[in-house]
């Protein structure tokens, strides 16, 4: 497409800051193709550039999550020892005590005969 005047448009229709530029410069030195051009690799690089540093980021937060989550895993499966230890701990001491009130109970039946 050769029509300066599509270029032109097109360069003002997606980028009216280099538009107005471009304007105040003589027609005949202005080429709004090429002008089209640099403005979308800027546009393009900038737009890059944001996202490669979005992404380290999110890299960063991902792996600070990751240990996190790790973390927990270990806190949870030592917490989860610990609870069946203590429920195992406190059903002997129920069965001592049972033992206990069992043997009191005999031992008062048969301190009385």
């Amino acid at each position: 497409c050769q029509s300066p005047s599509l270029w032109r448009e097109e360069v003002r229709s997606r980028f009216p800051e280099v538009y107005r530029e471009m304007s105040s410069r003589s027609e005949c030195l202005v080429s709004w193709r090429g002008a089209l051009l640099n403005a979308l690799r800027e546009h393009l690089l900038a737009e890059r550039l944001r996202l490669a540093a979005l992404e380290k980021r999110t890299r960063e937060a991902l792996q600070v999550a990751e240990a996190r989550r790790h973390e927990l895993c270990t806190e949870s499966d030592y917490l989860a020892h610990t609870s069946e230890e203590l429920r195992a701990r406190l059903g002997r001491c129920r069965q001592e005590a049972a033992d206990a009130d069992s043997w009191r109970a005999s031992g008062a039946v048969g301190g009385s005969v």
